[in-house]
């Protein structure tokens, strides 16, 4: 199932899934099923199904919190995830209270595993909620505390995560010559791992840095080739934030888009069909 959800097939991991969450509930086995349940969890949110998501996600951490007394590694590693993932899902559905309080218990339940690769996801999304509403000056002490311990403890495969999100809030901060490495970076080793889950949101972050430092002919081009990733593995929240970046280019007079009236229009379908508030 994660093969499948990191190589950008959602509906073959889907399948696997359901089987694996039967197994699960069949033979009993906690950590089988909330780690199912997370993978699923996942997927319905890379496809842009929010409202199914945060249900799997909060039944996971409700579960996940009940057994913490277990102290196992994977259990904990399940919690910090399901819980920072969640976090994740509220933002994009504008409910930031409730987001920051997920990302808060993410970072308890890393702080209690003491485990890096636990404590750099929770870091991540912490940062990411910030970002999402804003608050871009905090978003960077979590996502570099992120960057550093990925880079430390060779945490390859969540490196382009929180590269590409402290890249963002670099650029957007206007800090360009710091922010270009890490966006790029984050495409890079995504492509290089064979990871096309997110893909598209890493690509869609280059765009924004190159736009904001004035490059809007690259931006253009950066932007289609995420709104492609976006169409290709049926990521709709990508698509629409990726229909959005396409209206700002085409409106700050950029490489021709489509029309920014277009874009737009069709960011704001999709978000109103998500039910992404913010968007």
């Amino acid at each position: 199932m994660n093969y499948h959800y990191l190589k950008g097939e959602p509906e073959i991991a889907l399948g696997y899934g359901e089987r694996c969450l039967a197994l699960a509930e069949r033979a009993g086995d906690l950590m089988l099923r909330v780690q199912a349940a997370r993978y699923m969890a996942q997927i319905h949110h890379t496809l842009g199904e929010y409202a199914r998501a945060r249900e799997l996600f909060t039944a996971n951490v409700e579960t996940l919190a009940a057994a913490a007394e277990q102290a196992d590694t994977q259990l904990g590693i399940g919690h910090v995830s399901s819980a920072a993932w969640l976090a994740f899902t509220l933002a994009e559905l504008g409910e930031f209270a409730a987001a920051h309080r997920a990302a808060a218990e993410a970072e308890r339940a890393a702080a209690a595993g003491g485990h890096a690769y636990g404590q750099a996801i929770a870091w991540t999304f912490t940062g990411l909620v910030r970002l999402r509403q804003g608050l871009t000056e905090q978003a960077l002490e979590p996502l570099g505390r992120s960057v550093q311990v990925c880079r430390a403890r060779e945490l390859t495969v969540w490196e382009p995560v929180a590269a590409s999100l402290l890249g963002l809030a670099l650029a957007r901060l206007g800090r360009k010559d710091e922010a270009r490495p890490l966006l790029e970076a984050g495409v890079s080793l995504s492509e290089t791992l064979g990871i096309a889950a997110y893909l598209a949101l890493w690509t869609l972050h280059l765009a924004e840095g190159q736009r904001l430092a004035g490059e809007l002919e690259p931006a253009a081009r950066t932007v289609q080739h995420a709104l492609d990733l976006a169409i290709r593995h049926r990521e709709r929240g990508h698509e629409a934030w990726a229909q959005w970046l396409r209206g700002e280019i085409a409106a700050d007079g950029g490489a021709p888009t489509g029309g920014a009236d277009a874009a737009y229009r069709r960011a704001l379908d999709l978000a109103t069909t998500l039910a992404m508030r913010p968007l």
